[in-house]
């Protein structure tokens, strides 16, 4: 019904007295339905966008501190709803000023940009502090999902603003402590790619505490939710840490417990299937040099025909591997397109 009132009034002819207070309506009403989860919450938020004035930062620095657990929440809760859709417009946005001609529409297009960069700014600052703040109201009393529900929402934002160490401790906290929790998979989840950044970031050739706290989380997240989309998620991201230490056949087990259907499946089939190419050529390299240096003779000229016959069927089945795997990363990455 919002979001039926809200189109209304958003269409309203601009030579209307009334406009101004519909349109002020209609971005109330717009608001409300592009912070609710439902069908029309996508569509609230595009008409949001089209609203003059519609994404304009909504200044909260006169309201006093919050003084409960609840509403530190409730607060946090809905700046972070405020910086989605800000969020979600910076991506909107820029696409159009690209093929908008009228001069005009493009300074309220850029002004909707600037309001929305201003916003994610202002209001990730804002749903941090108010979400810190809601812990330090928490008592013995306070639902355990609730509590799990803020950590999980600062996870985000100091992923979201490259604090990784803090948005790992926060997300692998609530993954472990609570694996039962509503949020614990997607808390692990932030964690994961935390430590991820934070292994990509560090410049150093050996990364021993990244490379550790990776794998390990990426373990727990597949036996502790195994055939969900995080468990596969975290097998995609484990492979590449098994190829480097050469344990292939150890991430090959990994992908089989991916489920067929998975868009992630292809992918992890992709790196193993490159993995045993780059070794299979490898081999194929080294055969080569021993066929060459049988030829020439030599008092080791027996011992490495003996050495060829037994390599040569291994290599085989090995290229007759990689090509099985390779193949069918190939076919499940086009049926995901």
């Amino acid at each position: 019904a919002n979001k039926l009132y809200a189109d209304q009034l958003a269409e309203k002819d601009p030579r209307d007295d009334l406009i101004k207070p519909s349109r002020e309506t209609a971005r109330r009403l717009a608001r409300i339905v592009s912070r609710l989860p439902s069908a029309y919450q996508s569509d609230g938020r595009m008409l949001l966008a089209e609203i003059p004035g519609g994404v304009a930062v909504a200044r909260t620095g006169g309201q006093e501190a919050p003084k409960t657990f609840e509403e530190a929440r409730r607060r946090g809760t809905e700046a972070i709803a405020e910086v989605q859709i800000a969020q979600e417009f910076l991506t909107i946005v820029p696409d159009r000023l690209k093929i908008e001609t009228d001069e005009k529409v493009r300074q309220e297009l850029q002004t909707k940009l600037d309001d929305s960069r201003e916003t994610v700014e202002l209001k990730r600052r804002e749903a941090t502090e108010n979400l810190l703040l809601a812990l330090t109201f928490s008592a013995a009393d306070t639902p355990v999902e609730d509590l799990n529900l803020v950590r999980r929402l600062l996870a985000y934002l100091y992923y979201a603003e490259c604090e990784y160490y803090d948005a790992s401790v926060m997300g692998e906290f609530i993954g472990r402590r609570f694996p039962c929790s509503s949020g614990a998979r997607q808390g692990a989840q932030i964690a994961l790619a935390a430590y991820l950044k934070l292994y990509q970031e560090n410049p150093a050739e050996v990364k021993p505490f990244e490379t550790e706290h990776v794998s390990a989380l990426a373990n727990y997240i597949v036996e502790t939710w195994s055939g969900t989309a995080e468990a596969a998620e975290a097998i995609n991201t484990l492979i590449p840490f098994l190829i480097r230490q050469g344990r292939l056949e150890k991430a090959r087990e990994y992908v089989e417990n991916i489920p067929p259907t998975s868009a992630v499946r292809g992918s992890a089939e992709l790196r193993i299937g490159g993995a045993l190419w780059q070794d299979y050529r490898a081999g194929k390299r080294e055969l080569r040099q021993w066929e060459q240096a049988a030829r020439d003779g030599g008092p080791e000229a027996e011992e490495l025909k003996a050495k060829i016959a037994a390599r040569g069927p291994v290599l085989e089945a090995l290229h007759q591997t990689a090509l099985e795997i390779l193949e069918s990363g190939v076919e499940r990455m086009k049926e995901t397109g």
